[in-house]
């Protein structure tokens, strides 16, 4: 598979207490890529890159990631409102805001086994009053 190219760059925001789901579509020079011949899809957030565990670690497996269209590309990340309320802050998180940026990417594993970095960016995570 080894295939070389610049992720696609996305920002968005992420309300606490609420469900998530946010599609997206792999395209490759405005072509839609057929995702069937990967095994996996997988996305991590964090607060921070040097953080060791994901705030969020979405996968097939735990529902976090659903495939809409193999032949057209398509999934939409998942995270629930349980997951989003459940979230707790890191030292780094200045409980006086907000909000807060989280980092993320996700991934495709190919059948070979090469995994390829599709998209990656930042999301600000907002907090909520209502409880």
């Amino acid at each position: 598979m080894a295939e070389t190219f610049d992720p696609h760059k996305d920002k968005f925001d992420l309300h606490q207490g609420a469900t998530l789901r946010r599609n997206y579509q792999w395209l490759v020079d405005d072509i839609a890529n057929d995702i069937s011949d990967f095994v996996e899809i997988r996305s991590q957030f964090r607060w921070g890159y040097s953080d060791a565990d994901p705030v969020f670690d979405l996968t097939e497996a735990n529902g976090g990631i659903v495939r809409v269209s193999d032949n057209n590309g398509e999934f939409q990340l998942h995270i629930t409102d349980e997951l989003s309320t459940a979230v707790v802050p890191n030292s780094t998180c200045d409980p006086n805001v907000s909000k807060w940026p989280m980092v993320f990417d996700i991934e495709m594993v190919h059948s070979d086994g090469d995994v390829i970095r599709i998209i990656q960016g930042t999301a600000q995570f907002y907090r909520e009053a209502t409880r």
